[in-house]
């Protein structure tokens, strides 16, 4: 049965958009059926832009050398509203700094340390309806509040956060939705899921990811399974909203959303796997190699061998305003400052990974809230699109963190450009 249909499962997020094209108007082809509560969107072909859109920069935070308040080490999650952008930087000075929509610093919010209004380490920023700003600080296992203007109002107590949680979303109950980590003593088993939380810590029911079967790859470590084989495909889900999750195994083109739990809609799309480079293989094995020497010293390639491509995604977005967003690979591309030798007498494993030889070269994919395949997005090449550091989109505005050859972190604003316009 190939119709047309207004989504229903995203109401807690948006109503249908009255601008979507029908299928007749574009060149997007494929078939959405029914059964039951979940709605299947097989995308076979063609887009419902017709083309390539692209990110076009309009603003950008991040020097080099100059004035503090832009010089960024390590930006960890950013967040945009209409009139600010928020920055959290995890190294050096851990701070959450407010910046305009012209990349004009603000002023900072909260500070360093352990009394009230203070964080130990920031994590995530999220902006209430009514101006509240949220700052997420995962060591001391609560989230600041504050007022529109920066004054401290207290803190809400978080529990059972994981580490480096990713992203977190005030819903429409004024409740904070997170991802929640809740062990079970008897069986020992984690289940991972999204929990309200309010003033006074957990509230309301925990809705748990429901997981998708992926291949796992691994190697031994002193005795222990480790899932650290390059490009292996993994299970990859995000908090949507409130009593939502988005989900996928990446070593296909499909994911799903869930609504309490349960699965409501599916999409998948033809995928071409992309090949990796052969010189790119041998770099992250030494690399991969470095890391377990550095927990156990002598330790060679044991267990699976690495995919002969890149998995099918790596990060999943959701924008305000109700569409999905799918971080794909394209070919790496080679970085000319990095360590070269991996396994070089005297080279900081840690390193490693951080000056990578390789980067993996992001392509967007948008689909519309009825799983419809929207087009491709052309991506600045520095664009950096791993959990957590996900891109934040409002309206027509993307919020973006690019990282140059050299580390250097800078935060963009982009303009969403759609095939046609200029």
């Amino acid at each position: 049965m190939k119709r047309t249909i207004c989504a229903t499962l995203l109401f807690a997020i948006v109503a249908c958009s009255p601008g979507t094209p029908d299928d007749t108007d574009g060149t997007w082809v494929g078939t959405i059926t029914t059964e039951g509560n979940v709605t299947t969107v097989v995308n076979e072909s063609g887009s419902v832009w017709g083309g390539t859109a692209r990110l076009v920069e309009e603003a950008s935070i991040g020097v080099e050398a100059g004035a503090d308040e832009y010089m960024l080490s390590s930006v960890f999650s950013v967040f945009g509203t209409d009139e600010h952008i928020y920055v959290v930087d995890m190294d050096g000075p851990r701070l959450v700094r407010r910046y305009d929509h012209d990349g004009v610093y603000v002023d900072t919010i909260g500070a360093r340390g352990q009394g009230p209004g203070e964080y130990m380490a920031p994590g995530l920023v999220t902006v209430a309806p009514d101006g509240r700003i949220l700052v997420l600080d995962p060591l001391s296992s609560r989230t600041q509040v504050y007022g529109p203007d920066g004054e401290s109002l207290g803190y809400w107590p978080v529990q059972n956060i994981p580490c480096c949680s990713w992203r977190m979303m005030i819903g429409s109950d004024g409740a904070l939705w997170m991802p929640m980590r809740t062990r079970f003593p008897d069986s020992r088993e984690v289940v991972h899921g999204i929990q309200p939380f309010g003033p006074d810590g957990p509230m309301g029911d925990h809705y748990s990811v429901r997981g998708i079967d992926v291949p796992e790859l691994y190697v031994t470590v002193r005795g222990r399974e480790e899932n650290i084989v390059p490009f292996a495909p993994w299970f990859i889900w995000t908090p949507v909203g409130a009593e939502l999750i988005m989900a996928g195994a990446s070593d296909r083109y499909r994911f799903e959303v869930q609504l309490r739990g349960e699965t409501v809609l599916v999409v998948e799309k033809y995928w071409e796997p992309v090949p990796i480079d052969p010189e790119d293989a041998e770099w992250r094995r030494k690399a991969t190699s470095a890391l377990g020497r550095q927990v156990e010293p002598g330790w060679i390639w044991n267990g699976s061998g690495m995919p002969e491509h890149h998995p099918a995604f790596g990060a999943l977005v959701a924008t305000t305003g109700g569409e999905f967003w799918v971080a794909r690979f394209g070919p790496s591309r080679r970085v000319a400052d990095c360590v070269e030798e991996p396994l070089a007498e005297g080279i900081d494993p840690d390193s490693v990974f951080e000056n990578a030889c390789w980067r993996d070269v992001l392509v967007l994919d948008a689909f519309d809230q009825e799983g419809r395949y929207l087009g491709e997005i052309d991506t600045p090449v520095n664009m950096q699109l791993d959990e957590p550091r996900l891109t934040h989109v409002v309206g027509d505005r993307v919020i973006g963190v690019e990282m140059d050859d050299f580390g250097l972190f800078m935060v963009k604003r982009y303009r969403l450009v759609l095939p046609g316009e200029r």
